[in-house]
């Protein structure tokens, strides 16, 4: 499937902590970690994806309220720097969207930042809670995915360009981990 330039592939807080994990550690997700397939996805997606990365207003506010001020500074930095914010356009789209969810037996929590990625008709909305994911399912929105199934869903090939690449001194520059 190929994505306009301009479609949002749309994040859950708990993704960006996952890319973030990975990209400040540096070095390929270990055996033990078992994460690791997921967080290899959220890097490739970051540096291969055709596509915009963004987060609606509820993700970043959920951000915005994590305690640790060095962790919280980190992810909105890193919300700056590589996303797009999705502010909404429609309200009442949003609330509309925010209601079948919840009708449908997720949460609310879930279902307003999610609603407001449905409301910017997202092709793409990406978490690894798993029962988020689940519920998604039931309620027939397969737009909800996992990274790894995300990643798969972009079709990004081996010969895809670099969308964006780190800078010589980041130490990623000179690990091929994530590499395709």
């Amino acid at each position: 499937m190929r994505w306009k330039a301009d479609s949002p592939t749309v994040f859950d807080s708990n993704c960006v902590t996952y890319l973030l994990d990975a990209l400040v550690h540096a070095s390929r997700p270990g055996a033990v970690d078992k994460l690791a397939t997921q967080k290899l996805a959220l890097v490739r997606v970051l540096f291969y994806g055709p596509h915009l990365l963004a987060y609606t207003d509820t993700v970043r506010a959920e951000v915005a309220s994590i305690s640790d001020t060095l962790r919280r500074d980190r992810h909105l930095n890193a919300l700056d720097v590589h996303f797009r914010e999705l502010s909404i356009l429609d309200p009442s789209r949003a609330e509309s969207e925010r209601s079948r969810l919840t009708g449908a037996g997720i949460n609310s929590k879930d279902a307003r930042w999610m609603g407001e990625a449905l409301a910017h008709d997202a092709p793409l909305i990406v978490t690894w809670d798993r029962g988020l994911l689940g519920q998604a399912r039931r309620a027939g929105e397969s737009r909800v995915q996992s990274p790894a199934t995300a990643y798969a869903t972009l079709g990004i090939g081996v010969d895809s360009p670099l969308r964006t690449r780190p800078v010589a001194a980041n130490p990623l520059s000179g690990q091929s981990w994530w590499r395709l």
